[in-house]
């Protein structure tokens, strides 16, 4: 597994605790949402250092999508969604990027700390976020942010993600190098025979929530909802990262015989390609990990891990 060596300890030694601070609604646009309610963060960032934020959070207690496995641990990919609206809001606050810029994600990499559990009622939450910022090309530019969650005091989860922000020709040039749609030279990743897998086996309490289909032991076909209000909020030219991400926490649990309903608790990903919405995209359990594949090229790498054999 590829680990970072700033999430080795349960808190920086700058860390702050900040238990008290008044916060304001935010848009839904402030973090690239069309759904209010999809908006995780409370309040606009505030400058603790040298390129050091606070952004107040607030966890839903059912959230339609991420919420805590049957032992109340929490789910890995929200503190990984909160991370993403937090890089968001950041750069356009604090970094300068302009809203009219795109945002592709590069890496992200959460960890949860082993027994993190919230209790019942919405949960107050404190991002301290670090961020790196290449900003010597303004038509592009690359971001590494570093980010602890807290919860009255407490450390709950680390995250590291990287990402580029670009205007939209920059954006279009790396979709589309040839100016128009790629047709890969091999054939689209087969079809998996086979419906959805039960919700239960994934982890998942409702049905529309599974995105995978074919048999439990893999490969499986990423075929979810498109009109699920978490995972497609807004339109999109490709299949959103997270949504990759979701098949790949999926087909995790549905490699945990024993217990398919246990929480991963470290989620590492690199994104590699965009993922097409009009071809197939295949989910395969590897020896390192798990991959994202469409017409026989890798989308996504991916490393997840939690207590219990898989």
């Amino acid at each position: 597994m590829l680990r970072d060596a700033s999430m080795s300890r349960s808190r920086p030694a700058a860390l702050p605790t900040i238990r008290r601070h008044r916060v304001s609604g935010l848009p839904s646009t402030a973090v690239h949402k069309r759904r209010v309610e999809a908006v995780l963060l409370k309040g606009r960032s505030r400058r603790l250092g040298a390129d050091q934020y606070l952004v107040p959070a607030s966890w839903p207690a059912d959230h339609p999508l991420y919420h805590p496995d049957r032992y109340g641990q929490i789910d890995p990919l929200l503190v990984a969604e909160t991370i993403r609206q937090t890089g968001i809001l950041i750069a356009h606050e604090r970094l300068g990027i302009p809203h009219d810029h795109m945002f592709v994600l590069g890496s992200l990499h959460v960890e949860v700390q082993d027994g993190a559990h919230t209790a019942g009622g919405r949960l107050p939450v404190e991002v301290v976020a670090h961020c790196r910022h290449d900003g010597r090309d303004p038509g592009r530019t690359r971001t590494a942010m570093t980010a602890w969650i807290q919860v009255a005091g407490r450390t709950l989860a680390r995250a590291r993600v990287t990402w580029h922000t670009m205007e939209a020709g920059r954006y279009h040039d790396v979709r589309w190098p040839t100016g128009a749609a790629v047709i890969p030279d091999g054939p689209a990743t087969p079809a998996v025979p086979g419906d959805r897998l039960s919700a239960t086996r994934v982890g998942r309490r409702r049905p529309r929530d599974v995105v995978l289909a074919g048999p439990e032991s893999g490969p499986w076909l990423l075929r979810p909802d498109p009109a699920h209000p978490v995972l497609f909020d807004h339109p999109s030219d490709h299949v959103p990262g997270m949504v990759l991400l979701e098949g790949v926490r999926q087909a995790f649990a549905a490699c945990r015989d024993g217990d398919p309903g246990r929480a991963a608790t470290i989620v590492e990903a690199r994104f590699r390609r965009f993922a097409e919405l009009d071809a197939p995209v295949l989910i395969r359990r590897r020896q390192q990990g798990f991959t994202a594949e469409q017409h026989g090229r890798i989308l996504l790498e991916a490393t997840v891990d939690g207590p219990g054999p898989c």
